[in-house]
């Protein structure tokens, strides 16, 4: 499932979510995914609260406030930010 992750610094990340458990959400890079089917078991754990349904608009406007450092902005575009549905998630996954 496609998703923003809140990286260091509050970067945001295109990522695909592909797992959850403990309180963390495991994301892989997209180009890393379709490179492996997603079989691979591979990710890195966000906490959960720091992963978000994608929105490209949203995520274009981060991405651009995170680029211009415009912290100001970047902090208040994040506050508008929809935290992932893990039960979305749980049903996507096969």
């Amino acid at each position: 499932m496609l998703c923003i992750a809140r990286a260091y610094g509050d970067e945001p990340l295109r990522r695909i979510a592909v797992a959850s458990g403990r309180g963390l959400t495991y994301v892989v890079n997209p180009s890393a995914y379709n490179a492996t089917k997603g079989d691979d078991g591979s990710g890195v754990g966000f906490p959960s609260e720091a992963v978000f349904q994608f929105d490209a608009d949203l995520f274009g406007r981060l991405r651009a406030a995170f680029d211009a450092g415009d912290r100001a902005l970047l902090l208040d575009l994040w506050r508008s930010a929809v935290r992932l549905n893990l039960r979305a998630l749980e049903v996507a996954r096969p």
